[in-house]
């Protein structure tokens, strides 16, 4: 059953008994123009698939699709930077979901297989490929138009960002932080940052972020066309509790007077 703006997702669960089988989708017993192991199905229909194998013929058993209860909005995605090329060295293209749901699971693709560990609003594809999301809300499902990814090998090139944190282990005291930082950013001219916290963005642009939540935390460099994102710093809360400093200038005055001015800052907390 399907609500409406929804989508059946029909796949093959057996490809791996195939050696280079090409597979036709039917609906309503006419040939559909889809010839991969999977189709999205979003009108009322009697579908099946045939695959041919050599001289070999087959045909799946038939899945009814038709409209139910409820109503979902289509997922729309894109890119980060608008771009779906990858770089080399340590490119990616992000792709994101733009349409918001209250209440919602996700599942990505790349060429009709599903993704290990994507129940996520964002996909870091480092391979080329069509990748879509498919999106379930209660009873309801849909899924977006695909992405084609491509991995042109003339568009560029990017380093991967280095991200170290303060402590190391990632563990903050009550009251603390963890201080993330970029380590390698001279290997960049005109670099943009973004940071993430349990793959959503985060209004947080500089070089440096301070984690004062528990999450899994990770940044984004955007050069020109190309991106690329650090790996993954887990940060949680540790034993301990430390009070959180305060820093004030000598004379309440931050602004710096000519020839030989200078502001003094200073800790203000006592530990």
């Amino acid at each position: 059953k399907c609500c409406a703006g929804c989508a059946v997702y029909l796949i093959m669960t057996n490809t791996t008994v195939y050696t280079n089988p090409p597979s036709s989708w039917f609906k309503n017993n006419v040939e559909l123009n889809v010839t991969t192991s999977y189709h999205i199905a979003t009108t009322d229909g009697a579908y099946f698939v045939v695959v041919k194998e050599g001289t070999c013929v087959s045909g799946s058993d038939v899945v009814n699709v038709s409209q139910g209860s409820g109503t979902i909005t289509k997922p729309e995605i894109s890119s980060l930077n608008n771009s779906y090329e990858i770089c080399e060295e340590g490119g990616e293209v992000i792709l994101r979901l733009t349409t918001t749901y209250a209440n919602a699971t996700y599942k990505w693709f790349k060429d009709g297989i599903e993704q290990a560990n994507s129940n996520s609003v964002i996909w870091r594809a480092t391979e080329a490929g069509s990748y879509y999301i498919l999106v379930q809300e209660g009873t309801c499902t849909a899924v977006s138009d695909a992405k084609q990814v491509t991995k042109p090998g003339n568009a560029g090139s990017i380093t991967k960002p280095i991200i170290a944190s303060e402590p190391n282990d990632g563990k903050y005291c009550a009251g603390g932080a963890v201080y993330l930082s970029i380590t390698n950013t001279t290997a960049y001219t005109n670099p943009t940052y973004s940071w993430f916290k349990d793959n959503v963005e985060l209004n947080v642009t500089t070089s440096y972020h301070i984690a004062t939540t528990d999450g899994a935390y990770f940044v984004v460099v955007k050069e020109g066309t190309c991106v690329s994102g650090s790996d993954v710093v887990n940060v949680s809360q540790g034993s301990g509790t430390i009070t959180k400093p305060e820093i004030s200038s000598l004379n309440n005055s931050y602004e710096i007077c000519e020839e030989g001015g200078e502001v003094i800052l200073r800790l203000t907390t006592t530990y």
